[in-house]
């Protein structure tokens, strides 16, 4: 069986058959991620700095490869308020990482990822990822779940 992809209106892309559909497929990630202590160093509202705090770079150099290469869909996560997207921008952007969506103001609670899996998305469709705060491994384990 092919697969096509509609690029635009005019040009299509030869998928190959199921199998090698599935692992392309593989090859890209939506990944959930928080902004503190994994993204940018810990911050609060009762800090010194507040909410402004410096750049894990190793973490923000891994995510920026990925998303240089357009296997990437990142969205981040937060307890900071939302007044403090700009400021998140704004750090971010100096290491070339963009966003696609912001998700702030959370409770600084455990968070928890629920996905569904069928034939065309197989599973495991969903995994977590537990890094100590602040360390700076996040390019060894993102290289480890094979993006």
């Amino acid at each position: 069986m092919k697969f096509l992809r509609l690029i635009g209106q005019k040009n299509y892309v030869d998928w190959g058959t199921a199998r090698e559909f599935r692992h392309y497929a593989r090859s890209f990630i939506t990944l959930f991620c928080d902004i503190d202590r994994v993204l940018l160093k810990n911050g609060s509202k009762f800090g010194p700095n507040g909410w402004r705090t410096s750049a894990i770079s190793e973490n923000l150099g891994a995510i920026a490869r990925l998303q240089s290469e357009g296997r990437l869909y990142l969205v981040v996560t937060s307890s900071r308020p939302e007044g403090e997207i700009d400021y998140v921008k704004a750090e971010l952007a100096k290491f070339d990482v963009r966003p696609d969506r912001f998700v702030m103001g959370l409770p600084h609670t455990r968070r928890a990822l629920v996905n569904d899996y069928s034939h065309t998305n197989p599973f495991p469709t969903a995994i977590a990822i537990n890094i100590e705060r602040d360390c700076k491994t996040l390019s060894s384990i993102l290289e480890g779940i094979a993006i």
